[in-house]
């Protein structure tokens, strides 16, 4: 199979303009009157009912405009085109209300509906008391507060407009710049929010439902743009759709059992981050393929189109950013789980992890050249030279 790369990379900016779109397609949530919450909040002022008349009622569009009708035409009248169907940009916030194809079929029944079925299930009973948000054994974590529904909804977009005025992204979106901001906000307000009412599955904030639908909804558009064979099928049987993991595995905990101080343990631990933050970019903007959905002790991990295989331009990508943040020291094993219809191929590759690190790609990694000044290898690292003993140091280390 023949995947279309730069098409993928020709569309970056769209597929991250639709991403923003549906993580904000539940802004009719932040609603304190809607069903959903309104028994919870008796005093509160009711403006609609639903979270779909948010956008079917035009408050959306009014309170945009008492924000800056900068930030209103912005939305409503930025031009989007995906898979050949040119929208206007705010079709992608309206969910199962929308007049769109991709958004009502790809997005909405092939990405959203089975998020939701995997994160909350059919449960009937309702919470207790107040609303509160609980863990994933469910304990307590907090109630939820009213002031994180309308007025912080005002302040989300009070924020928007200021970086866009800051930032100069009404005359000259930055998308991949404008992605990062909207995430990094939503999260903040998000995590304070339930997506539903229901018990138990109160362990579910807004920004877990709305960053996972919007990640397959992510994944989904890339798939299409390589031009996958599946995806051709992606918008008449939204049902069928799968995604794959990608493992970007190497062993960070044996990296930091190499520190004899902890001042070498904290640089690994620091280096680590920095490392997976690269790949995250590289996977989520520069190629917008998909996101990262879980990291830990093993690597980081991305869902990604079903059909596709690990192309040599993002292989050079993610070993490159290895190769100069650990100055050649490790190298990382890439891979791909099979397609499925929700997540749980992920444990294949945590599984598999130790022996995986086994089959890392040192396709990159220099052949040493011994220094003239050399007097041994580090202590620490175990891969470098020692040009000179350090002073007051019986450990013998590299730069």
């Amino acid at each position: 199979m023949s995947l279309n790369i730069q098409n993928l990379k020709d569309n970056r900016n769209e597929i991250l303009k639709a991403e923003i779109g549906s993580l904000l397609f539940n802004l009719g949530k932040t609603h304190i009157g809607i069903g959903n919450w309104q028994s919870y909040f008796p005093n509160e002022t009711q403006l609609f009912s639903s979270y779909k008349d948010y956008y079917q009622q035009n408050h959306f569009q009014t309170e945009l405009e008492t924000i800056n009708v900068q930030l209103k035409t912005l939305i409503f009248d930025t031009a989007i085109t995906t898979n050949s169907q040119t929208q206007k940009w705010v079709e992608y916030f309206k969910g199962d209300v929308s007049s769109s194809d991709i958004v009502k079929k790809v997005f909405f029944r092939g990405c959203e509906n089975v998020n939701s079925g995997i994160d909350k299930g059919s449960p009937r009973e309702q919470i207790n008391g107040s609303l509160w948000i609980a863990n994933a054994f469910g304990g307590y974590i907090k109630d939820v507060d009213k002031d994180s529904f309308d007025d912080r909804r005002k302040s989300f977009f009070i924020a928007l407009n200021e970086a866009c005025e800051t930032n100069n992204w009404y005359a000259n979106p930055n998308w991949q710049e404008l992605r990062n901001f909207v995430l990094v906000e939503i999260k903040k307000w998000y995590s304070k929010l339930l997506s539903d009412s229901r018990f138990p599955v109160n362990d579910v904030t807004l920004y877990d439902q709305a960053y996972m639908s919007a990640t397959m909804f992510k994944a989904s558009l890339a798939g299409m743009a390589l031009g996958t064979t599946q995806s051709a099928n992606y918008i008449t049987t939204p049902q069928s759709i799968k995604w794959q993991i990608l493992g970007v595995q190497y062993d960070k905990l044996a990296l930091a059992e190499k520190g004899l101080k902890p001042a070498h343990i904290l640089w690994y631990r620091e280096t680590c981050k920095k490392v997976d933050d690269g790949v995250k970019k590289i996977i989520e903007t520069h190629y917008a393929l998909g996101n990262e959905v879980y990291r830990d002790e093993s690597g980081v991990y991305f869902l990604v189109p079903e059909g596709i295989e690990i192309f040599e331009e993002l292989k050079e990508s993610v070993l490159t950013i290895f190769q100069e943040k650990f100055d050649d020291e490790i190298y990382p094993y890439i891979g791909l789980t099979k397609a499925s219809r929700g997540t749980m191929n992920l444990t294949h590759l945590l599984e598999n992890a130790k022996s995986n690190f086994l089959k890392a790609d040192y396709s990159k990694k220099a052949t040493p050249q011994i220094p003239d000044n050399a007097i041994g290898i580090c202590q620490v690292c175990q891969s470098r030279f020692v040009k000179e003993k350090q002073k007051d140091d019986e450990t013998q280390m590299c730069e």
